[in-house]
């Protein structure tokens, strides 16, 4: 009776709190209906929580992909948040690639980040970007459509997979967000609509970073361009800038330099000569010794890399390029022009691009004089340390002349 007494008592009250359930909670008439009821009821609230959380954190995802404009970046932004938010072992993104056919994938694991191209229509992921579909694949190695071959490269093996197309705002499929092997039981309709939701923000994201990347392709190319026609001046200096620039980047890595200040370093490097534009071929392409008017005429390019430079509209993240630039030629113990900077008054990228410049004018050919071996050079470097370079930047340098300058002069190229 007593029993009997407390199911009415928690019916009545289950009842005033939700007047809705009545005829539903009405129908419970002992201890075991009520249990398996508030059971039932429980399970409820705890999935609407669920999916609540999943919510919260799919618009907290959202705000963060909107925010990031680096391809890479952003492609690993994608890859960690849908792996965590799809409850998947691994992520993967492909995106297409018309013009060669292909579908370039970026797969994301504990331990690395790896990328592999297939062709555009080849396994599920290709008969998701060719068809628009969403697939749901619950036994991948049934579906004549998957691809074992990813699976054999990978030595991963794949139980289930979720594949979503990524659309441009013209219609076009330019991705395919992918995630496999659920940690608990299968991919199911909420995981359906929870991805086609992230995906319609990384496909924005996406396509926004694309632009991002081919405006930077752009840029790199017409400072390429720049440079080359600066350094035509001179045939004895074509190369110059993107030889500098390449082992500027080379050290500006060995001293762990890395993302928009090794870009800003090798915008730099590209345009750190731009300023002989103004300098008069009687006096650049002289071939003997220089008079003391003529040298200050070519120093003076210092001073108008500067005024060129500061003259373009950089990013925020590259605003330093013209002071870089321009300090190439100071003296880490002062003395060097245009203003006679020193020591950390001098931007380090200029400290780095000081060195690799050096490095480079006394190992190419001169109508004055034959080049110096790359080992003497080395030397030199070694020997202005504290005085004329950083010694930290020439630290970097030996590091990678070890890597990778040595070897040249031993082979005799």
């Amino acid at each position: 009776m007593a029993e009997q007494r407390l199911v009415e008592a928690v019916v009545k009250f289950l009842i005033e709190a939700n007047p809705r359930a009545e005829k539903e909670l009405s129908a419970l008439t002992n201890a075991e209906e009520l249990r398996g009821y508030l059971a039932g009821l429980f399970r409820e609230q705890e999935s609407l929580r669920a999916k609540l959380e999943r919510l919260s954190e799919l618009i907290k995802i959202g705000y963060m992909l909107s925010g990031e404009v680096r391809l890479k970046e952003l492609l690993l932004l994608i890859l960690k948040t849908s792996k965590r938010l799809m409850n998947a072992d691994r992520s993967t993104i492909y995106l297409v690639d018309k013009p060669r056919k292909k579908l370039r994938s970026i797969i994301a694991t504990e331990l690395e980040i790896t990328e592999i191209e297939i062709p555009i229509d080849a396994g599920i992921a290709g008969a998701c970007a060719t068809s628009g579909e969403l697939l749901n694949i619950d036994d991948p190695y049934s579906d004549p459509r998957f691809d074992r071959e990813v699976d054999r490269k990978t030595g991963y093996v794949t139980k289930n997979l979720l594949a979503a197309p990524l659309w441009d705002k013209q219609g076009e499929v330019i991705g395919v967000m992918q995630v496999l092997n659920k940690l608990e039981g299968s991919f199911d309709s909420q995981d359906e609509q929870l991805i086609t939701l992230l995906g319609s923000f990384a496909s924005v994201s996406l396509e926004n970073a694309l632009l991002y990347e081919a405006q930077e392709r752009m840029v790199e190319k017409f400072f390429e361009s720049l440079a080359a026609a600066i350094d035509a001046k001179d045939p004895y200096t074509a190369g110059h800038s993107s030889r500098v620039t390449e082992i500027s980047v080379g050290i500006a890595e060995e001293m762990g330099i890395k993302g928009d200040e090794l870009r800003e370093l090798r915008f730099a490097g590209l345009l750190h000569d731009i300023g002989k534009i103004g300098v008069r071929d009687s006096v650049l392409l002289k071939p003997g010794p220089l008079e003391e008017v003529e040298r200050r005429h070519i120093q003076d390019h210092a001073r108008r890399t500067y005024e060129i430079l500061k003259r373009i509209p950089f990013t925020k993240s590259l605003q330093r390029i013209p002071g870089i630039a321009a300090h190439h030629h100071e003296k880490f113990a002062g003395g060097g022009y245009p203003d006679g900077l020193r020591g950390d008054q001098i931007p380090l990228g200029a400290r780095i691009i000081c060195v690799a410049d050096v490095f480079d004018a006394v190992t190419s050919d001169r109508p004055y004089r034959r080049p110096m071996s790359i080992e003497r050079a080395i030397k030199l470097i070694e020997d202005g340390a504290g005085k004329e370079f950083d010694t930290d930047v020439v630290a970097g340098f030996k590091r990678y002349a070890s890597k990778h300058l040595l070897s040249l002069d031993e082979s005799g190229q």
